[in-house]
C-alpha cells in the first residue's frame, strides 16, 4: 500500500514511483530529484505526509529502491496487478493509477501551487 499512498500524495506517475531510488529522496530539500521521468530529469517538491511515509518505508527494508522487489537491486514489478487485486470487488475497480495523478492536480489548484502543478507535467492545466 505504500507506492499507492507515495502515488496519491506526490501526483507521481506509476513508473517513477515504483522507480523511485532512495538517491532521488532529498529530505533535507523536501523534494524528489528524479533522474528519469517522462521529462528527463525533475525536481517534485514533496510535504510532510510524503516525507513521514517515506521514512516509514525506510525502516521496513534498506534497498538501492524505494519499493523493492523481490529480486535483490530490483525494484518493484508487477504494481497493475497489485492494484487491481486491491480495488478488485470495490467501488473503485475499473480506477487506473493514473486517476491518482490527476486527483493531485485537482488538489493542487485551489492551493494556487502552480509550480508543482508544472513539475507534475499538467501543462494543460497551466495554460488555463
Amino acid at each position: 500500500m505504500w507506492i499507492i499512498r507515495l502515488l496519491a500524495l506526490t501526483g507521481c506517475r506509476r513508473g517513477e514511483g515504483a522507480n523511485l531510488k532512495w538517491a532521488e529522496v532529498d529530505a533535507e530539500s523536501s523534494c524528489l530529484r528524479l533522474s528519469d521521468s517522462k521529462e528527463g530529469a525533475s525536481v517534485r517538491p514533496i510535504g510532510l505526509p510524503v516525507l513521514d511515509l517515506l521514512d516509514a518505508q525506510r525502516s521496513e527494508q534498506d534497498d538501492l529502491f524505494v519499493f523493492a522487489g523481490t529480486e535483490e537491486g530490483k525494484p518493484l514489478v508487477g504494481f497493475p496487478k497489485y492494484w487491481q487485486k486491491v480495488l478488485k470487488g470495490t467501488a473503485l475497480e475499473d480506477v487506473t493509477p493514473h486517476v491518482l495523478r490527476h486527483n493531485s492536480g485537482t488538489r493542487i489548484i485551489p492551493a494556487n501551487d502552480r509550480q508543482q502543478l508544472y513539475f507534475l507535467g499538467d501543462h494543460a492545466i497551466m495554460g488555463a
